[in-house]
């Protein structure tokens, strides 16, 4: 986590106090705060705070989406029609460049680099659970969870 306080202070300091520019903390905050939940989750952050900005629109679109994912699941019945063909391209995908989906990409290629015959060892959240048994699959979906 320090590393990513000290990048905060970084980014703040010679993109915006040095120049005496405005910036809005709360987006920097939300930032700073997905870079550390994705290091401590898997080892390594987004870069949010490397490009000062919102990478993969993740930000923007689970904000214009969350009244949706509250509706979506009040009523679990509409969870499975997504699954209908007419209706799955409306889902996140992990071919997806931006938004969640590109973060399901993420996660899919974070969780393949913990299996296999060239499996790549961390002591972070996931190697913790890998280490504690959790299939590939189950991986995938509890780096989504973290985030």
């Amino acid at each position: 986590m320090d590393t990513d306080i000290l990048a905060l202070i970084q980014l703040l300091n010679s993109r915006y106090i040095a120049h005496d520019k405005i910036f809005d903390f709360g987006r920097k905050a939300q930032y700073f705060t997905t870079d550390v939940i994705s290091r401590l989750a898997f080892g390594k952050p987004f870069g949010f705070l490397a490009a000062d900005s919102d990478v993969y629109k993740h930000i923007d679109i689970m904000e214009r989406q969350l009244p949706l994912s509250g509706f979506i699941a009040t009523f679990p019945g509409l969870i499975e029609a997504f699954s209908w063909p007419l209706l799955r391209s409306l889902v996140p995908s992990p071919k997806d460049k931006v938004g969640l989906g590109r973060l399901m990409g993420i996660a899919k290629a974070t969780a393949a680099e913990r299996f296999g015959p060239n499996k790549m060892v961390q002591k972070d959240m996931l190697g913790s659970f890998v280490a504690r048994g959790l299939t590939q699959e189950e991986a995938e979906a509890e780096i989504m969870l973290q985030v």
